[in-house]
């Protein structure tokens, strides 16, 4: 008899129907400054909306607080440092990257046409050394060896949250429409290890 554990785990958190209907269309048509993303022309991103957004903002920095219980395991008080919308058209993509500055982000689904691409989430490679693979016709892909996974079933209006230093990416867009995402960061109020503190302002 055996038996296999999944030890140090990597949390995830995937909050269903985490805005309305008319939360949406109020995204949607926000009208502020947009750049373009520097790899793909058919993505951009707008500045910082956070003070349009301010109830969105509440409920989701509430709801950073149980991921927060799993990674430094006591109930925190968390600050959004920012949040801003992706649109992806076609063609366009986002590049693997992750976020720096924060310990929490957060993406919210705006606007899924059908067959708009996932996120892709990486898994950590914290090493300098050569990494070998046995990725072949014969193998398998586990939850143990995958480079890569995407969430199933999250859908529009959904949220996940995830520690800002996951790599994620957004292959891309084959399909005629518009890939609308928010995007944020957040940061606990402070961290204390033993007698020394370390505090954060927003």
């Amino acid at each position: 008899m055996h038996k296999t554990y999944a030890l140090f785990p990597t949390p995830l958190q995937h909050v269903g129907k985490f805005i309305s209907d008319a939360e949406r269309k109020k995204i949607i048509g926000l009208s502020n400054e947009e750049y373009q993303n520097v790899e793909s022309s058919n993505l951009s991103h707008s500045s910082d909306i956070t003070s349009y957004l301010d109830r969105i903002k509440e409920r989701a920095e509430r709801l950073c607080v149980p991921l927060g219980v799993d990674l430094f395991g006591q109930e925190l008080e968390w600050k959004l440092t920012s949040m801003w919308r992706n649109v992806l058209e076609k063609d366009g993509y986002q590049y693997v990257h992750n976020h720096c500055n924060s310990f929490i982000s957060g993406i919210i689904y705006v606007n899924l046409p059908e067959g708009s691409p996932k996120t892709k989430f990486f898994r950590p490679q914290n090493t300098t050394n050569f990494i070998f693979g046995n990725y072949n016709q014969e193998s398998s892909i586990t939850n143990f060896n995958s480079e890569w996974v995407d969430i199933p079933n999250v859908g529009q209006l959904d949220m996940v949250v995830f520690p800002s230093y996951i790599k994620h990416s957004v292959d891309r867009m084959e399909v005629d429409g518009k890939r609308i995402t928010l995007s944020f960061n957040a940061v606990p109020k402070k961290l204390c290890n033993g007698p020394y503190s370390i505090e954060f302002k927003v």
